[in-house]
């Protein structure tokens, strides 16, 4: 019997199913589940915009003058299963998330990143921490 190539295999193996958490600043930024193919990717990205905070003064912000339409809050997560052949529980996460300074200091943007590659066997659960208290809970179902 002649072996299957590794798109082959790649085609028979079912994706991984993986729980994602993402959290940050003491609060949950996502949660929801990402199917990944073998040497596939998955991804979500999530944008939010809205009116920025008033100052706990009660006072106007110091962007408040400015031509600024809000506060933006986004996250940017994706994961690839890059097995090669030998291996299906290879994965690189790429985790991007931003979210608005202080309104009273000035605004802007404050962004935490994690770019990192990890093992994640079935039934596993691996805990990624970045700056700013960004986390990535991946656990992978059995």
């Amino acid at each position: 019997m002649a072996r299957e190539t590794s798109a082959e295999e790649a085609m028979l193996t079912p994706p991984a199913v993986i729980a994602v958490e993402v959290s940050g600043a003491g609060q949950k930024v996502w949660a929801g589940s990402l199917r990944v193919g073998r040497r596939g990717n998955a991804s979500f990205n999530m944008n939010t915009t809205e009116a920025p905070e008033r100052c706990a003064t009660g006072g106007t912000s110091a962007v408040s003058g400015r031509n600024q339409s809000g506060s933006a809050f986004r996250l940017s997560l994706s994961l690839y299963n890059n097995g090669d052949g030998m291996r299906d529980d290879q994965f690189s996460v790429n985790t991007s998330w931003q979210r608005p300074g202080d309104p009273c200091d000035g605004g802007g943007a404050l962004s935490n990143g994690i770019d990192r590659s990890v093992i994640l066997p079935a039934g596993a659960t691996v805990v990624l921490k970045g700056d700013g208290g960004l986390t990535v809970r991946l656990t992978r179902s059995k």
